[in-house]
């Protein structure tokens, strides 16, 4: 049975399983954060992939979502000095999905209903759970790559444009931003999209 941690439409049953009432679901939805100057990078970041949609509010649920791929070339746009940092980032999101991802899975499937409002309840639970994903798994696909068992090394881009065609800004940004399913697989061996839809999260304030 596919699981999506992150559903776009409610639950088709209307209660969870009298069990369901000693879990908490929001825990899955406090992830690691970046912060500082690698925050503010990746924000920016997300606004370059998002600049070629020009809607808002609701109109914005149309806009295509950024495929995987070009989140992981952050990896290659970022300014040398934050290489380090996202790295460090990279590492601990990668652990932190290892370590949570099968428990949320099951979680998720036993308790839609208490899934589906945890992810609403909390402030930017949504996106920050579907980037922690990617990012992980960017994190992942570079260290095997590099084949090394340890923090891998992110290659140094010889100019922010030449190497990913993006290049972008560090001041602090702000807007929406529009997340899409990602999910692992059960026995935690990668992952996959879930979700089709698209959902639009207002970040202003919750960054």
């Amino acid at each position: 049975m596919t699981v999506t941690l992150l559903p776009t439409a409610k639950p088709t049953i209307t209660r969870d399983p009298w069990t369901c009432a000693t879990e908490s679901p929001k825990q899955f939805f406090d992830v690691p954060k970046p912060t500082g100057n690698l925050l503010t990078a990746l924000l920016s970041y997300g606004d370059v992939l998002l600049q070629t949609c020009t809607a808002t509010g609701t109109a914005a649920l149309a806009c295509p979502y950024p495929d995987k791929s070009k989140w992981c070339g952050f990896s290659t746009a970022a300014p040398t000095s934050l290489l380090p940092a996202y790295s460090t980032y990279g590492s601990v999101v990668s652990s932190w999905a290892a370590k949570h991802t099968s428990q949320a899975l099951d979680l998720a499937q036993r308790c839609p209903v208490a899934w589906y409002n945890a992810m609403w309840d909390t402030p930017g639970g949504q996106s920050w759970l579907n980037e922690t994903l990617i990012f992980a798994d960017c994190y992942d696909q570079i260290k095997l790559a590099n084949s090394m068992p340890s923090s891998p090394t992110i290659s140094t881009p010889t100019s922010t444009a030449s190497r990913s065609g993006i290049s972008f800004t560090t001041p602090q940004a702000t807007g929406a931003r529009i997340s899409n399913g990602v999910r692992r697989t059960a026995d935690g061996s990668g992952w996959v999209v879930g979700a089709t839809g698209l959902a639009a999260v207002a970040m202003n304030g919750v960054w």
